[in-house]
């Protein structure tokens, strides 16, 4: 049994009669200080999708660190290089609580962030840590080792709960959390009725009271390459409704003289707005005298900061990425698709979302999700974004479909726009509030003690006022 007595951390909204100062839930300074200490770590390490050996090399340290902390647990890499730890004991009659995070991130740009912000290593003063990949999803990443450590110093015991670190989630080609879905049931205990499936990506608010969002649905996210020339690509653009042009460019290398303008949008295309200056407004103005190039290959969700556009005497072919996300059936998709000549650029069976939203108080944690928006503690919506929550979700045995209920929630922070530096999420100056994570990590641990998932022996999370961060 478990007699440590938690306090209320749900209470995150009070009442506070001077509007600029709030009261928020959070771990205490000492707890957060051992999160904050890996979460630096972590950022230092570079690991884009595009450098897979920068990206084991981070999985083995990781793996070696949750040895260490976890000598109960097994970890194991699959074949696709993900990282499984499970407990060498689970209770095969009880729900199982598996927690996801991503171990890659987008490649940085350097140029395009602002002094004093750079990529790597991080800058850190007491509000934030702003650096590559610091949300998406190394905040994520460090919470799973932040588990671990608190266990490993016996603040906590984790009881039925797996760990998940995806290889590549990020960027185009296969995404090995499929792999990983094939493994429940083998070097992943089975799930039964009312598992949770919990990926961590950032879901945390960067304006006080700092109430985050989790998400108990995820949009469809469908893209397709359509190559041709430029009027061709637009020709195509034109049957396309509410598809997002994220990257286009010259099938063939050549001595273009660009003229480069900036793009008023950047960052990822989730939350990025389109309209006039965007890609898909450049490229319905296109000819075939013009050569168009904003970002590569690599640009799936993130939309390029800059776009150059040179002359050409003749026609050159051009490759045009297109994304579509919202809540779309893959009928709907190849319905509208039958007039376009397209190839997937990510297979459909994995981009249809997920949506537990009827399913949700089949499992204890969706439950404690339930009660935890009651009381103002979360804001329960849809995942504007995908995550890995979908592919493993869509790709674990049929038999398993049912048992496992998937949500989003994690403590990095959501991409701020509308600040004098702006802070993008799979762009430039990408920053983690402090608060806000703190808050995250606060709810996060009383949600797994309601469900029985973790046991804390000493008081981790407080309440205080505290002044609303302004950039």
């Amino acid at each position: 049994m478990c007699d440590a007595r938690r306090s209320d951390t749900y209470s995150t909204l009070r009442s506070m009669p001077d509007p600029l100062k709030y009261s928020y839930v959070h771990v205490k300074p000492a707890v957060f200080d051992v999160f904050l200490h890996h979460l630096r770590q972590l950022v230092d390490i570079p690991s884009p999708f595009t450098s897979p050996e920068a990206v084991n090399g981070l999985i083995v340290s990781v793996k070696a660190t949750l040895q260490r902390m976890l000598p109960n647990y097994t970890c194991l890499c699959d074949a696709s290089g993900n990282l499984i730890c499970s407990p060498k004991h689970v209770e095969p009659s009880e729900p199982i609580l598996y927690l996801s995070a991503h171990a890659d991130t987008v490649p940085a740009e350097a140029d395009l962030w602002n002094a004093p912000f750079r990529p790597y290593p991080h800058w850190e003063d007491s509000h934030s840590i702003v650096g590559q990949g610091v949300n998406d999803c190394k905040a994520g990443l460090a919470a799973i080792v932040w588990l671990a450590d608190l266990s490993a110093r016996s603040y906590l015991s984790l009881k039925n709960v797996v760990l998940l670190i995806t290889f590549k989630e990020e960027g185009p080609g296969a995404k090995t959390a499929v792999e990983l879905a094939r493994q429940f049931g083998k070097s992943i205990p089975a799930p039964v009725l009312g598992s949770t499936l919990l990926v961590l990506e950032n879901t945390g608010s960067p304006i006080a009271p700092f109430v985050p969002f989790a998400f108990d649905a995820e949009n469809s996210s469908f893209t397709i390459y359509i190559d041709g020339t430029l009027s061709q690509i637009g020709a195509a653009m034109a049957l396309l409704d509410h598809w997002r042009l994220v990257s286009i460019y010259p099938l063939h290398h050549g001595d273009y003289n660009y003229a480069w303008k900036e793009l008023p949008s950047s960052g990822h295309v989730c939350s990025a707005p389109a309209g006039s200056g965007s890609l898909e407004s450049l490229l319905a103005v296109a000819n075939d005298a013009q050569v168009i190039c904003a970002g590569d290959g690599h640009s799936f969700a993130t939309l390029p900061a800059r776009v150059g556009i040179a002359s050409s005497a003749i026609p050159k072919s051009h490759r045009s990425i297109f994304t579509k996300r919202g809540a779309f059936s893959l009928e709907d998709i190849a319905s509208q698709l039958k007039l376009v000549d397209y190839a997937p650029a990510k297979p459909f069976a994995i981009s249809g979302g997920f949506d537990s939203t009827t399913r949700r108080n089949l499992s204890a944690f969706g439950r404690a999700l339930t009660q935890a928006e009651a009381e103002g503690a979360i804001s329960i919506c849809r995942n504007p974004g995908s995550s890995d929550a979908t592919i493993i979700s869509s790709s674990i045995q049929a038999e398993y479909m049912d048992l496992l209920i998937p949500f989003v929630f994690g403590p990095g922070t959501r991409s701020q726009r509308d600040v004098s530096l702006p802070r993008l999420t799979h762009g430039p100056n990408e920053t983690f509030v402090k608060f806000s994570g703190s808050t995250n990590l606060a709810i996060l641990l009383e949600l797994m003690a309601t469900c029985g998932h973790s046991c804390p022996s000493i008081p981790l999370t407080e309440c205080e006022e505290v002044a609303a961060y302004c950039d």
